[in-house]
């Protein structure tokens, strides 16, 4: 019988090896680490970026850090697989934070002047900064310059361009406040 074309993970006892190897190639990239972290399989590094990863971090399988800039991502915080961080300028997740998946954080936009090709308008960044204890729900994404307050929510499928309120709940397209938590 032939194996199993559409099996995602590595046999049992090989997984912790895959990890094992992924974390070891993150080390030798030049990523920072203060504590243990948790690397799926499929996690993508650009080698210019500087990451720091503090303990208890967990990310799932297929995510992607682009970009030059710094991203800072805080202890026992969770992304869900294929996230995605673009970041020119910072990104900065607090600590005991919950990301579901396809979540994207994107720090940078392009220029649109008439008259120049849209591949050669020059970038502008923002800083986006997210609180501790924050959830941001499937298909989330958060533009640049957008600062989410601690303990805030960010509904499945939102999209935030504006700042988001401490203990604040979120959703829609564009990202309006629905009520506060508890």
């Amino acid at each position: 019988m032939l194996p199993n074309p559409c099996r995602v993970f590595p046999p049992a006892p090989f997984r912790r090896i895959a990890r094992l190897v992924h974390l070891v190639a993150y080390d030798l990239c030049g990523g920072k680490r203060t504590g243990r972290v948790s690397l799926e399989a499929g996690i993508h590094f650009d080698p210019q970026m500087d990451l720091v990863l503090e303990g208890g971090v967990w990310l799932d399988r297929n995510g992607t850090f682009r970009g030059s800039g710094r991203v800072r991502i805080g202890a026992d915080t969770y992304l869900g697989s294929n996230f995605a961080i673009h970041a020119m300028s910072e990104v900065t997740i607090g600590r005991d934070c919950l990301f579901g998946d396809y979540v994207s954080l994107i720090d940078n936009d392009h220029g649109i002047a008439l008259g120049t090709p849209m591949r050669l308008q020059p970038l502008s960044a923002k800083p986006i900064s997210i609180g501790n204890d924050c959830w941001l729900g499937q298909n989330a994404v958060v533009l640049a310059g957008v600062s989410i307050g601690d303990g805030a929510i960010v509904a499945a499928g939102a999209l935030v361009r504006s700042d988001v309120a401490p203990g604040a709940i979120v959703a829609g397209v564009p990202a309006r406040f629905i009520r506060m938590r508890g």
